[in-house]
């Protein structure tokens, strides 16, 4: 039996998600195999591991450009570096204790650049032979990624590759597979079939997201888009956030306009797949299960750092509108809804970028790793 480990930070994560995508491919074609699934946080305490998740929403919310001044910073990676080396060793040691002890993993997936580093770590004191995989999950990277004795980076887009290139990553270390997400974004059904499934009505629909923690200005959006004349729906997936939830059930009690709130779902896909436009956050797998839906987005305001870098992906291919406030999207909308040409290229450019199989791809190179199959580097 071959054993896996995946290994991310936090639960709620994208980086979660992007590890059960690949470990739900993995166990479709491979079902004997064995799994191991580290979050990264889990060595810190809960106390400690709960501060650093909510100080990270609230310094994104309050206020972004100090996160845009820590993030790949030059400066302050040259500063931590030390640091970040005995933490990483230091951590890189208990886990040797579990693995050594225990699990003997064949393989490593890390799809957060945390563990990375401790598991390059880990790599450099003792089991040198171990293959170590990173599956980058937004569409640019950031050096807390670059580490030599990674077996393959596995990235979104050429150009990310072109980066690792650059900090002189071997080219046979790196395949473009693109972000691992669910299969059920594998397969794009007709809206029309789909909007019944959902009890919608047969109008053009915009879908607005925010992430699993509901950040942004959802409730101006709703206010804004209520302005124009056209006939559409709107539906708001509001996340685990019960308060915005709540506050914008209130708001469909005060329009005409069909309107569906929802709190946390399990059928992102099926949402995607009958809407016509999306407002959301340029996160790594939201943007990328859209672009497998050919699901124009329209991006309001991005976090400076990994948002801020998704967007301009998604704006240079022409598949995502960026604006810099709420009230520009009542005039956006306007534009697209009257000239659906614009929209449909928008949806085509879409489709271009999609890699609806990246988790399928991902696996096969994760699995020839364990069995001996392909030569690690």
């Amino acid at each position: 039996m071959k054993r896996i480990i995946l290994s991310y930070i936090s639960t709620n994560s994208g980086h979660k998600i992007a590890a059960d995508a690949v470990k739900d491919i993995l166990q479709q074609k491979s079902p004997e195999l064995s799994f191991l699934e580290i979050d990264a946080l889990g060595y810190f305490s809960p106390v400690v591991k709960g501060m650093l998740l909510t100080s990270y929403l609230e310094l994104i919310k309050s206020d972004p450009f100090v996160w845009e001044y820590l993030y790949d910073n030059p400066k302050i990676i040259n500063l931590t570096a030390k640091l970040k080396e005995i933490l990483d060793t230091l951590k890189s040691e208990r886990l040797k204790k579990k693995i050594l002890n225990g699990f003997q993993p064949d393989v490593v997936v890390c799809t957060h650049a945390f563990p990375c580093g401790v598991f390059s770590a880990l790599k450099k004191t003792s089991m040198n032979n171990l293959p170590l995989v990173a599956i980058t999950t937004d569409f640019d990277i950031h050096a807390y990624w670059l580490y030599e004795n990674v077996s393959y980076y596995l990235v979104a887009n050429s150009e990310i590759a072109d980066k690792l290139i650059y900090h002189n990553i071997p080219v046979k270390n790196i395949e473009v597979t693109g972000i691992p997400i669910s299969s059920a974004f594998s397969k794009i059904e007709d809206k029309q079939i789909v909007r019944n499934r959902l009890g919608l009505e047969d109008l053009p629909t915009i879908l607005i997201m925010g992430g699993n923690h509901g950040i942004g200005s959802m409730e101006r959006i709703v206010t804004y888009l209520n302005l124009l004349p056209q006939l559409f729906q709107i539906l708001v997936v509001a996340g685990k956030n019960k308060g915005l939830q709540k506050r914008l059930e209130k708001l469909t009690k005060q329009t005409a306009r069909p309107m569906k709130i929802y709190g946390f779902v399990h059928n992102i896909y099926e949402l995607m797949q009958g809407s016509d436009i999306l407002i959301s956050k340029p996160g790594g797998l939201t943007s990328s299960e859209s672009l497998c839906c050919g699901l124009p987005m329209i991006i309001v305001n991005p976090i400076p750092g990994q948002e801020d870098r998704n967007s301009r992906y998604l704006v240079k291919h022409a598949a995502a509108i960026r604006v810099s406030h709420e009230n520009e999207i009542d005039g956006v909308v306007n534009n697209l809804l009257r000239k659906p040409e614009i929209l449909e290229k928008m949806r085509e450019n879409a489709l271009c970028l999609a890699k609806p199989d990246a988790a399928a791809r991902a696996g096969e190179i994760i699995v020839s790793l364990a069995n001996g199959k392909m030569q690690q580097f």
